[in-house]
């Protein structure tokens, strides 16, 4: 018994090590992407010169192809440069026209975008426009931008020792002075590690911060260096730096090309520069953005911790299914964690992959895996039934999305094209599908009412933390690495499923079979068809918004993913967590079916307004009100469905499936509209047309009401 108790103990300084190195390689992410910023910055003064020269070149009639002395220049300009070792100027149809190096350039790099950055071979490569069709990469080794990551590492590792340690400590001494005999001993553990969370969040944020003011100085020694470079060249061709006509306007292409220096500027024979202070207050919202995000991802991860623990204290000693509950619960939460790891950037990498295949076609072709993703879903809620009464146990159904999940996240993660990439996000869809449906049919595996209803808030909340977990995480991962490897990072955290659902022992009720006969009885009744098809599949198709249009629209304005999926985090910390008050308020002051047109209207309204304006504060504005639209929203519109359909009982599993299918359905039509009309004002248009159809029907379906009761 005394061992079994210990266990909490034990649990949580595995739960505080694994948070604290969550904390510290987001930071050193966050420290290397800095570092490769400054180094690209480096290393565009290097060749700044040179692009002037081929400028000059090409502006009485040449090409870069023909242009004699194109190889003398990059071989001076490296010969000549202190942050760059080669130089390669390559076209989009010719392909690779000059290099200083005798190797061949991989060909991934041959067509990296303008100021694009990849590393291959440990080695850095960087893309500046050359001229219309050409580009001029930047080669450099990564032995000194790895010597600095690893100082950083180090200093910051060690530091984070101290502290878990120091941390540990009093862990310790709570657990063994008041843990053990008190009942809230989970409690206070927790509590201690959500507050050393807080501040080693805190440390990591202001330790970037403070070596990313330090990368100006370096930033400045760089320019000044090519700058100086430069002039003495001139003078050594007999022209005095006295002379020299317009060297402002030669020294403003630094400060027009490196964002913190708002002007440069050279005084008593030394460069001067004046950091830019608007720029600097967009990056500390940035750093003090992630520090944030930091804190409430590992609190997502405890409170899951802490309500697994408190199941299963439910649970012990007596027949109850808390502790099932707690697994189960566990379980979803991680699954929809790595599904939901791309909800940030899945439409910022298809809209890549799809310039990549056509520039014409690339709206329509960016909208595949969107499209794909709903239809997977579809199927997944159709087969899901089937499968869990297959299945019959709940281990064994969850195992069977969690490798289907694995798959596609694999999948994802090799992907190097549009296609694959759709066939991936199909499969991610198919299991989010069973998913939903199967956190249902555990719920009403329950004969009791009581416990039925705890069972599905408690399980459905698991995921809902797992998708705000995933899409942090997965948003903050893609701002310092490539998208293949993050959904490869969550393949991998999925494999932290498998041990947990052995633990599952839960028989899921066999059910009858859902009846294709139930779901035409639903659609032949002209209330609930007129509901689904005017308001349901209308204002889901709108919900595209946070996870399509939000992305896509908000790379355009210069969105991090960070801040995207920052603006989903509170889209849906508003919606779960305003949702009693907000739904009380709503029923209050009217009915679920008048709420529901009051919704739809709102949620349309709010599109229409951002699709008119087309501001990017007025787009975060409205990806956070549509969070507090869905509050009460999502309650009232399942419970006017309900009302409409003439049933008040959820165990309707044919209209609850009919419901989700039309939700999904809206969602599946949402982006191929987007592509085909233009932009994200046809969600608006849909949910006025749903709403105009719904009231100028109105008189025809009380008519064939009243005309039904009589035949009755």
């Amino acid at each position: 018994m005394k061992n079994r108790k210990n266990r909490l103990y034990y649990f949580t300084l595995v739960l505080l090590f694994f948070v604290s190195v969550l904390s510290v390689t987001f930071g050193i992410l966050m420290y290397r992407t800095n570092l490769l910023d400054t180094y690209e910055n480096l290393m565009r003064a290097n060749v700044t010169d040179t692009i002037q020269k081929v400028h000059y070149g090409v502006s009485f009639g040449k090409t870069v192809e023909n242009y004699y002395g194109v190889q003398e220049l990059l071989e001076e300009t490296v010969e000549n440069a202190d942050y760059i070792e080669n130089l390669y100027v390559t076209e989009e149809k010719a392909g690779l026209l000059y290099s200083t190096s005798d190797g061949v350039l991989p060909e991934k790099i041959e067509y990296l975008d303008n100021d694009e950055q990849k590393v291959s071979q440990n080695k850095l490569y960087t893309a500046f426009s050359l001229t219309g069709d050409s580009k001029l990469i930047a080669e450099t080794g990564m032995e000194t931008i790895n010597q600095k990551l690893a100082g950083f590492s180090a200093k910051l590792g060690f530091v984070t020792v101290l502290g878990l340690l120091a941390a540990a400590g009093i862990i310790t001494a709570v657990w063994f002075s008041v843990g053990r005999r008190g009942k809230n001993g989970g409690l206070a553990l927790s509590a201690v590690v959500v507050v050393w969370i807080i501040l080693l969040g805190i440390y990591v944020g202001n330790s970037c911060w403070k070596e990313y003011r330090m990368s100006h100085d370096m930033l400045a020694e760089g320019v000044e260096k090519s700058a100086m470079a430069d002039i003495h060249k001139l003078e050594k061709e007999g022209i005095p730096y006295e002379e020299l006509v317009d060297v402002e306007g030669y020294l403003s292409l630094y400060s027009e090309h490196i964002p913190e220096f708002k002007e440069v500027h050279f005084e008593d024979g030394h460069l001067r520069y004046t950091i830019s202070s608007k720029y600097m207050r967009t990056i500390f919202i940035q750093y003090l953005l992630n520090t944030i995000l930091l804190s409430v991802i590992s609190i997502l991860i405890v409170t899951e911790y802490q309500l697994l623990l408190g199941a299963r204290k439910e649970g012990r000693d007596r027949a109850a299914p808390e502790w099932s509950h707690g697994m189960v619960r566990l379980a979803v939460f991680l699954l929809y964690a790595c599904i939901s790891i791309g909800k940030a950037v899945n439409a910022t990498v298809s809209n890549q992959l799809a310039l990549e295949l056509s520039q014409k076609s690339a709206d329509m072709l960016t909208s595949i895996p969107a499209t794909t993703a709903m239809a997977g879903s579809l199927i997944g809620i159709l087969l899901s039934r089937r499968m869990s009464v297959r299945s019959g146990n709940m281990r064994r159904y969850l195992m069977a999305v969690a490798a289907a999940a694995a798959g596609g996240l694999l999948v994802c993660g090799i992907s190097g094209n549009l296609y694959l990439f759709s066939a991936a996000r199909a499969i991610l869809g198919f299991c989010e599908g069973l998913l939903l449906i199967g956190v249902k049919n555990y719920a009403f595996s329950f004969q009791k009412t009581e416990e039925r209803t705890k069972a599905l808030s408690y399980v459905s909340g698991g995921g809902f933390g797992g998708i705000c977990l995933g899409s942090v995480m997965g948003g903050m991962l893609c701002d310092h690495l490539d998208y293949q490897y993050v959904f490869l990072i969550a393949a991998v955290i999925l494999l932290v499923v498998f041990p947990i659902l052995k633990k599952i022992d839960f028989q899921l009720e066999a059910e009858r079979k859902t009846s294709s006969a139930g779901m035409t009885a639903v659609l032949k009744n002209p209330l609930a068809l007129r509901y689904l098809v005017c308001l349901v599949l209308p204002v889901y198709a709108g919900a595209v918004f946070l996870d399509y249009v939000l992305p896509l629209v908000g790379s355009g304005y210069g969105f991090t993913h960070t801040v995207v999926s920052a603006l989903i985090l509170f889209n849906c910390l508003l919606a779960g967590y305003a949702s009693p008050a907000m739904t009380r308020t709503a029923l209050k002051l009217m009915s679920p079916v008048k709420g529901t047109i009051c919704y739809c209207a709102l949620y349309g309204g709010m599109i229409f307004l951002y699709a008119v304006t087309g501001s990017p504060v007025l787009l975060a504005i409205v990806a956070l009100a549509l969070g507090l639209c869905d509050s009460f929203g999502l309650v009232l519109i399942s419970e006017g469905f309900v009302l409409t359909k003439g049933s008040r009982t959820y165990q309707d599993s044919e209209a609850n499936i009919l419901f989700t299918m039309t939700s999904r359905a809206g969602q599946l039509i949402a982006p191929g509209c987007i592509a085909w009309f233009g932009g994200c004002g046809v969600l608006a248009g849909m949910t006025a047309v749903g709403l105009g159809i719904y009231g100028i029907t109105e008189p025809l379906v009380k008519k064939l009401g009243a005309k039904k009761n009589e035949n009755n």
